[in-house]
Protein backbone atom coordinates (compact mmCIF):
# COMPACT_ATOMS: atom_id res chain seq x y z
CA UNK A 1 0.00 0.00 0.00
CA UNK A 2 1.57 3.42 -1.13
CA UNK A 3 2.38 5.79 1.61
CA UNK A 4 -0.39 9.06 2.04
CA UNK A 5 0.09 12.51 2.79
CA UNK A 6 0.02 13.10 6.82
CA UNK A 7 -3.99 14.07 7.74
CA UNK A 8 -5.37 12.19 4.99
CA UNK A 9 -6.02 8.64 6.58
CA UNK A 10 -5.27 5.60 5.90
CA UNK A 11 -5.82 2.47 4.12
CA UNK A 12 -4.90 -1.06 5.76
CA UNK A 13 -5.93 -4.64 5.96
CA UNK A 14 -6.74 -5.27 9.80
CA UNK A 15 -4.90 -7.93 11.82
CA UNK A 16 -6.39 -10.02 14.71
CA UNK A 17 -4.86 -13.39 16.66
CA UNK A 18 -5.78 -16.39 16.11
CA UNK A 19 -6.99 -19.21 18.09
CA UNK A 20 -3.08 -20.31 18.55
CA UNK A 21 -2.27 -16.47 18.96
CA UNK A 22 -0.80 -16.34 15.92
CA UNK A 23 -1.39 -12.87 14.24
CA UNK A 24 -3.50 -12.72 11.03
CA UNK A 25 -4.43 -10.40 8.96
CA UNK A 26 -8.11 -9.71 7.29
CA UNK A 27 -8.94 -10.99 3.47
CA UNK A 28 -10.85 -7.01 3.82
CA UNK A 29 -9.62 -3.75 3.75
CA UNK A 30 -10.55 -0.87 6.07
CA UNK A 31 -9.90 3.11 6.10
CA UNK A 32 -9.24 5.31 9.18
CA UNK A 33 -9.16 8.74 9.35
CA UNK A 34 -9.32 11.42 12.36
CA UNK A 35 -12.65 13.57 12.42
CA UNK A 36 -11.01 17.48 13.16
CA UNK A 37 -14.64 18.57 13.52
CA UNK A 38 -15.30 16.43 16.68
CA UNK A 39 -11.93 15.49 17.87
CA UNK A 40 -12.49 11.73 17.30
CA UNK A 41 -11.05 8.61 14.59
CA UNK A 42 -13.40 7.32 12.17
CA UNK A 43 -12.76 3.64 10.70
CA UNK A 44 -14.66 1.56 8.36
CA UNK A 45 -13.69 -1.50 7.03
CA UNK A 46 -15.46 -4.24 4.98
CA UNK A 47 -14.03 -3.58 1.82
CA UNK A 48 -13.29 -5.98 -1.06
CA UNK A 49 -10.32 -4.30 -2.53
CA UNK A 50 -7.47 -1.54 -1.89
CA UNK A 51 -9.04 0.52 -4.55
CA UNK A 52 -12.45 0.41 -3.15
CA UNK A 53 -11.14 1.09 0.47
CA UNK A 54 -9.49 4.73 -0.88
CA UNK A 55 -12.44 5.53 -3.21
CA UNK A 56 -14.43 5.76 -0.15
CA UNK A 57 -11.33 7.52 1.91
CA UNK A 58 -11.39 9.78 -0.78
CA UNK A 59 -15.27 10.46 -0.71
CA UNK A 60 -15.07 11.26 3.20
CA UNK A 61 -12.36 13.51 2.90
CA UNK A 62 -14.12 15.36 0.31
CA UNK A 63 -16.94 15.79 2.77
CA UNK A 64 -15.04 16.86 5.77
CA UNK A 65 -13.28 19.47 3.13
CA UNK A 66 -17.28 21.03 2.73
CA UNK A 67 -17.76 20.77 6.12
CA UNK A 68 -20.44 17.94 5.87
CA UNK A 69 -20.56 15.23 8.28
CA UNK A 70 -18.35 11.74 8.15
CA UNK A 71 -19.27 10.14 11.20
CA UNK A 72 -20.71 7.05 11.19
CA UNK A 73 -24.47 8.96 12.75
CA UNK A 74 -25.14 9.22 9.17
CA UNK A 75 -25.91 5.63 8.83
CA UNK A 76 -27.30 4.92 11.88
CA UNK A 77 -29.88 8.40 11.95
CA UNK A 78 -33.35 6.30 11.91
CA UNK A 79 -36.92 8.03 10.99
CA UNK A 80 -37.85 7.98 14.09
CA UNK A 81 -34.71 10.08 15.06
CA UNK A 82 -35.95 12.54 11.86
CA UNK A 83 -39.48 12.87 13.72
CA UNK A 84 -37.89 13.36 17.04
CA UNK A 85 -36.48 16.40 15.01
CA UNK A 86 -39.47 18.11 13.79
CA UNK A 87 -41.69 16.94 17.18
CA UNK A 88 -39.05 19.12 19.18
CA UNK A 89 -39.30 21.93 16.89
CA UNK A 90 -42.82 22.80 16.69
CA UNK A 91 -42.35 22.11 20.66
CA UNK A 92 -39.92 25.11 20.62
CA UNK A 93 -42.37 26.93 18.37
CA UNK A 94 -45.10 26.71 19.53
CA UNK A 95 -46.98 26.31 16.72
CA UNK A 96 -50.57 26.29 16.86
CA UNK A 97 -50.72 23.14 14.57
CA UNK A 98 -48.63 20.86 17.71
CA UNK A 99 -51.79 19.00 18.79
CA UNK A 100 -52.78 17.18 15.31
CA UNK A 101 -48.61 16.77 14.94
CA UNK A 102 -48.90 12.78 16.48
CA UNK A 103 -51.77 12.04 14.04
CA UNK A 104 -49.82 13.43 10.65
CA UNK A 105 -46.76 11.13 11.84
CA UNK A 106 -48.31 8.51 12.64
CA UNK A 107 -48.64 6.86 8.84
CA UNK A 108 -45.23 7.88 8.37
CA UNK A 109 -44.26 5.83 10.85
CA UNK A 110 -46.42 2.84 10.34
CA UNK A 111 -45.08 2.58 6.82
CA UNK A 112 -41.59 3.14 7.32
CA UNK A 113 -41.05 1.76 10.45
CA UNK A 114 -39.14 3.81 13.12
CA UNK A 115 -35.79 2.10 12.75
CA UNK A 116 -35.59 2.58 8.96
CA UNK A 117 -32.39 4.22 8.58
CA UNK A 118 -32.98 7.86 6.97
CA UNK A 119 -30.47 6.57 4.58
CA UNK A 120 -32.46 4.15 2.88
CA UNK A 121 -35.85 6.21 2.81
CA UNK A 122 -34.99 7.42 -0.72
CA UNK A 123 -37.03 9.14 -3.44
CA UNK A 124 -38.73 5.43 -4.76
CA UNK A 125 -39.82 4.35 -1.24
CA UNK A 126 -41.18 7.95 -0.45
CA UNK A 127 -43.64 7.63 -4.17
CA UNK A 128 -44.82 4.46 -2.95
CA UNK A 129 -45.47 5.79 0.68
CA UNK A 130 -48.11 8.29 -1.48
CA UNK A 131 -49.45 5.74 -3.72
CA UNK A 132 -50.16 3.74 -0.21
CA UNK A 133 -52.24 6.36 1.47
CA UNK A 134 -53.86 7.71 -1.39
CA UNK A 135 -55.09 3.73 -1.95
CA UNK A 136 -56.43 4.20 1.50
CA UNK A 137 -58.77 7.52 0.66
CA UNK A 138 -56.36 9.93 1.77
CA UNK A 139 -56.84 13.52 0.31
CA UNK A 140 -53.79 14.96 -1.39
CA UNK A 141 -53.80 17.68 0.78
CA UNK A 142 -53.36 15.29 3.95
CA UNK A 143 -50.65 13.48 2.20
CA UNK A 144 -48.84 16.40 1.20
CA UNK A 145 -49.17 17.43 4.88
CA UNK A 146 -47.09 14.28 5.94
CA UNK A 147 -44.37 14.24 3.14
CA UNK A 148 -43.87 17.50 4.17
CA UNK A 149 -43.56 16.84 7.95
CA UNK A 150 -41.08 14.01 6.30
CA UNK A 151 -39.25 16.45 4.22
CA UNK A 152 -39.03 19.37 7.48
CA UNK A 153 -37.35 16.11 9.38
CA UNK A 154 -34.49 15.80 6.72
CA UNK A 155 -33.93 19.64 6.87
CA UNK A 156 -33.46 19.45 10.52
CA UNK A 157 -31.05 16.20 10.26
CA UNK A 158 -28.95 17.87 7.86
CA UNK A 159 -28.79 20.81 10.42
CA UNK A 160 -27.80 18.76 12.67
CA UNK A 161 -25.67 16.99 11.09
CA UNK A 162 -27.13 13.75 11.10
CA UNK A 163 -28.12 13.23 7.63
CA UNK A 164 -25.95 13.64 4.55
CA UNK A 165 -28.31 13.86 1.66
CA UNK A 166 -32.51 14.94 1.46
CA UNK A 167 -33.96 13.14 -0.77
CA UNK A 168 -36.09 15.38 -3.28
CA UNK A 169 -40.11 15.14 -2.11
CA UNK A 170 -42.55 15.85 -4.48
CA UNK A 171 -45.99 16.85 -3.76
CA UNK A 172 -49.26 16.00 -5.05
CA UNK A 173 -51.32 18.83 -6.40
CA UNK A 174 -54.42 19.81 -4.65
CA UNK A 175 -57.32 20.74 -5.68
CA UNK A 176 -58.81 22.66 -2.85
CA UNK A 177 -59.53 26.21 -4.42
CA UNK A 178 -62.88 27.46 -2.56
CA UNK A 179 -65.68 28.06 -4.94
CA UNK A 180 -69.17 29.27 -4.40
CA UNK A 181 -70.49 32.43 -2.48
CA UNK A 182 -72.18 31.92 1.36
CA UNK A 183 -75.60 33.81 -0.28
CA UNK A 184 -77.32 36.26 2.36
CA UNK A 185 -80.41 34.23 2.71
CA UNK A 186 -78.51 31.21 3.17
CA UNK A 187 -76.78 32.89 5.76
CA UNK A 188 -80.24 34.70 7.78
CA UNK A 189 -81.58 30.69 8.01
CA UNK A 190 -78.42 29.58 9.46
CA UNK A 191 -78.45 32.71 12.29
CA UNK A 192 -81.98 31.82 12.45
CA UNK A 193 -81.18 28.40 14.24
CA UNK A 194 -78.81 30.17 17.01
CA UNK A 195 -80.77 30.58 20.01
CA UNK A 196 -77.39 32.53 21.78
CA UNK A 197 -77.32 35.94 21.13
CA UNK A 198 -73.86 36.17 21.80
CA UNK A 199 -73.61 33.73 19.01
CA UNK A 200 -75.52 35.01 16.37
CA UNK A 201 -73.40 38.58 17.25
CA UNK A 202 -70.14 36.69 16.40
CA UNK A 203 -71.96 35.00 13.20
CA UNK A 204 -72.76 38.43 11.98
CA UNK A 205 -69.25 39.73 12.77
CA UNK A 206 -67.54 37.02 10.98
CA UNK A 207 -70.39 37.12 7.92
CA UNK A 208 -68.89 40.61 7.07
CA UNK A 209 -65.51 41.02 8.13
CA UNK A 210 -64.98 37.47 7.12
CA UNK A 211 -62.37 36.75 9.74
CA UNK A 212 -61.79 33.47 11.94
CA UNK A 213 -63.69 33.15 14.55
CA UNK A 214 -61.75 30.72 16.82
CA UNK A 215 -58.19 32.86 16.27
CA UNK A 216 -59.10 36.40 15.52
CA UNK A 217 -62.72 37.01 16.86
CA UNK A 218 -62.78 34.88 20.02
CA UNK A 219 -59.48 36.72 21.10
CA UNK A 220 -60.74 39.72 21.01
CA UNK A 221 -61.27 42.16 23.76
CA UNK A 222 -62.44 45.87 23.70
CA UNK A 223 -59.05 47.31 23.92
CA UNK A 224 -59.25 46.05 20.09
CA UNK A 225 -62.29 47.74 19.72
CA UNK A 226 -62.57 51.96 18.69
CA UNK A 227 -66.23 52.69 18.94
CA UNK A 228 -65.83 56.21 18.90
CA UNK A 229 -63.73 56.41 15.46
CA UNK A 230 -65.40 53.43 14.45
CA UNK A 231 -62.77 50.08 13.98
CA UNK A 232 -61.94 47.07 14.95
CA UNK A 233 -58.50 45.62 15.08
CA UNK A 234 -56.13 42.72 15.07
CA UNK A 235 -52.59 43.42 16.78
CA UNK A 236 -49.16 42.83 14.53
CA UNK A 237 -48.28 39.07 15.05
CA UNK A 238 -52.20 38.05 15.77
CA UNK A 239 -53.15 37.07 12.40
CA UNK A 240 -51.73 34.33 10.11
CA UNK A 241 -49.57 36.35 7.72
CA UNK A 242 -48.28 38.71 11.36
CA UNK A 243 -49.04 41.96 9.80
CA UNK A 244 -52.12 42.95 11.86
CA UNK A 245 -55.19 44.08 10.39
CA UNK A 246 -58.33 46.81 10.67
CA UNK A 247 -61.68 46.92 9.80
CA UNK A 248 -64.63 49.97 9.78
CA UNK A 249 -66.76 49.64 12.03
CA UNK A 250 -69.27 51.62 10.00
CA UNK A 251 -69.39 49.03 7.52
CA UNK A 252 -73.11 48.93 5.91
CA UNK A 253 -75.39 45.94 7.57
CA UNK A 254 -78.53 44.84 7.35
CA UNK A 255 -80.22 47.89 8.30
CA UNK A 256 -77.60 49.43 9.95
CA UNK A 257 -73.75 49.35 10.74
CA UNK A 258 -71.41 46.68 12.27
CA UNK A 259 -71.10 49.57 14.64
CA UNK A 260 -74.43 48.76 15.93
CA UNK A 261 -73.39 45.01 16.81
CA UNK A 262 -70.70 46.51 18.35
CA UNK A 263 -72.63 48.56 20.70
CA UNK A 264 -74.98 46.38 21.54
CA UNK A 265 -72.46 43.64 22.69
CA UNK A 266 -70.72 46.59 25.01
CA UNK A 267 -74.09 47.27 26.30
CA UNK A 268 -74.24 43.98 27.11
CA UNK A 269 -70.64 43.94 29.03
CA UNK A 270 -71.59 46.63 30.84
CA UNK A 271 -74.50 44.95 32.30
CA UNK A 272 -72.58 41.91 33.26
CA UNK A 273 -69.96 44.36 34.45
CA UNK A 274 -72.23 46.00 36.99
CA UNK A 275 -73.78 42.53 37.96
CA UNK A 276 -70.75 40.72 39.18
CA UNK A 277 -68.61 43.62 39.59
CA UNK A 278 -65.49 43.18 37.62
CA UNK A 279 -64.07 43.90 34.50
CA UNK A 280 -64.73 42.03 31.63
CA UNK A 281 -62.19 42.25 28.76
CA UNK A 282 -63.74 39.98 26.32
CA UNK A 283 -65.88 41.33 23.34
CA UNK A 284 -67.63 37.78 22.85
CA UNK A 285 -68.44 36.47 26.44
CA UNK A 286 -70.82 34.52 28.04
CA UNK A 287 -71.64 35.99 31.59
CA UNK A 288 -68.28 37.65 31.80
CA UNK A 289 -66.62 34.73 30.27
CA UNK A 290 -64.76 33.94 27.42
CA UNK A 291 -66.55 32.64 24.52
CA UNK A 292 -64.62 29.43 23.46
CA UNK A 293 -66.17 27.91 20.55
CA UNK A 294 -69.77 27.66 18.69
CA UNK A 295 -71.19 25.24 20.84
CA UNK A 296 -73.28 21.91 19.67
CA UNK A 297 -73.59 21.57 16.10
CA UNK A 298 -76.66 23.56 14.56
CA UNK A 299 -78.79 21.75 12.53
CA UNK A 300 -78.99 24.18 9.29
CA UNK A 301 -82.73 25.17 7.77
CA UNK A 302 -83.37 24.17 3.98
CA UNK A 303 -84.61 26.97 1.69
CA UNK A 304 -85.60 25.82 -1.82
CA UNK A 305 -84.70 22.99 -1.01
CA UNK A 306 -80.71 23.47 -0.14
CA UNK A 307 -79.34 22.83 2.78
CA UNK A 308 -77.88 26.11 4.55
CA UNK A 309 -74.08 26.41 5.03
CA UNK A 310 -71.93 26.41 8.00
CA UNK A 311 -72.12 29.19 10.08
CA UNK A 312 -68.52 30.33 9.71
CA UNK A 313 -68.05 31.34 5.95
CA UNK A 314 -64.55 31.49 4.43
CA UNK A 315 -64.15 34.00 1.16
CA UNK A 316 -63.56 32.41 -2.13
CA UNK A 317 -59.98 32.41 -3.36
CA UNK A 318 -60.63 35.73 -5.58
CA UNK A 319 -61.70 37.52 -2.56
CA UNK A 320 -64.85 38.76 -3.26
CA UNK A 321 -68.27 38.57 -0.79
CA UNK A 322 -72.06 38.50 -1.93
CA UNK A 323 -73.69 41.35 -0.03
CA UNK A 324 -76.97 42.42 -0.63
CA UNK A 325 -78.55 41.47 -3.70
CA UNK A 326 -76.08 39.12 -5.08
CA UNK A 327 -73.98 42.13 -5.93
CA UNK A 328 -70.18 41.90 -5.91
CA UNK A 329 -68.22 45.17 -4.01
CA UNK A 330 -65.06 46.29 -5.55
CA UNK A 331 -61.71 46.18 -3.21
CA UNK A 332 -60.94 49.06 -1.47
CA UNK A 333 -57.75 50.09 -1.82
CA UNK A 334 -57.34 52.22 1.24
CA UNK A 335 -58.71 49.37 3.20
CA UNK A 336 -55.75 48.65 6.05
CA UNK A 337 -52.70 46.21 4.40
CA UNK A 338 -53.46 42.44 5.00
CA UNK A 339 -57.72 43.01 5.06
CA UNK A 340 -57.78 42.79 0.99
CA UNK A 341 -57.25 39.08 0.66
CA UNK A 342 -60.35 38.20 3.47
CA UNK A 343 -63.14 41.27 2.71
CA UNK A 344 -64.29 43.86 0.13
CA UNK A 345 -65.51 47.46 0.82
CA UNK A 346 -66.86 50.22 -0.97
CA UNK A 347 -64.62 52.25 -3.53
CA UNK A 348 -63.49 54.94 -1.30
CA UNK A 349 -63.24 58.88 -3.11
CA UNK A 350 -60.06 60.37 -2.71
CA UNK A 351 -62.25 63.77 -1.69
CA UNK A 352 -63.92 61.63 1.32
CA UNK A 353 -60.97 60.80 3.14
CA UNK A 354 -60.52 61.37 7.51
CA UNK A 355 -58.06 64.11 8.62
CA UNK A 356 -55.44 63.86 10.58
CA UNK A 357 -57.64 63.02 13.55
CA UNK A 358 -59.19 59.83 12.37
CA UNK A 359 -55.35 58.86 11.48
CA UNK A 360 -53.82 59.11 15.02
CA UNK A 361 -56.41 56.88 16.13
CA UNK A 362 -56.75 54.52 13.30
CA UNK A 363 -52.39 54.58 13.88
CA UNK A 364 -52.62 54.16 17.51
CA UNK A 365 -50.48 50.77 18.66
CA UNK A 366 -48.26 50.65 15.59
CA UNK A 367 -44.34 51.63 15.20
CA UNK A 368 -43.45 55.51 14.62
CA UNK A 369 -42.78 54.48 11.11
CA UNK A 370 -46.02 52.67 10.35
CA UNK A 371 -48.56 55.54 11.67
CA UNK A 372 -46.71 57.89 8.66
CA UNK A 373 -48.07 54.57 6.72
CA UNK A 374 -51.26 53.99 8.36
CA UNK A 375 -52.15 57.96 7.96
CA UNK A 376 -51.07 57.98 3.81
CA UNK A 377 -52.43 55.07 3.16
CA UNK A 378 -54.97 53.05 5.63
CA UNK A 379 -57.57 56.19 5.70
CA UNK A 380 -61.20 55.54 5.61
CA UNK A 381 -64.11 58.39 5.25
CA UNK A 382 -66.64 58.94 7.88
CA UNK A 383 -69.60 56.88 6.42
CA UNK A 384 -68.98 54.65 3.47
CA UNK A 385 -71.58 54.69 0.46
CA UNK A 386 -74.65 51.93 0.72
CA UNK A 387 -73.89 49.08 -2.16
CA UNK A 388 -75.55 49.52 -5.41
Amino acid sequence: MSPRARGTGTVFRARYRGPAGEWRTTSSFSYQLYDRRKGRTIRKGGFRSEAAAERALRETLSRQDKGLPIGPEIERTTLGDLLGYVTTDYALNRHRTAGSLPGILKHLRLFFGDDARAVDIVESRIAAYAVARLAEGAANATVNRELAMLRRGFILGMHSQHVLRRPHIRLLREDNVRKGFFEPQQYRAVRSNLGDLVLQRLVDVAYVTGWRIPSELHTRQWRHVDLEEGWLRLEPGEDKNRAGRMFPLNYPFEDGTLLDVFRALREETDRVEHKQERVVPWVFHRNGSAHQGLGSPVEGSREGGRPARPATPRLPADGRQEHGAGRDQPVNRHAPRGAQDRVHLPKVRRGDRAGPARCSVQARGLPSKARVTACRRHSAPDVLPSPA
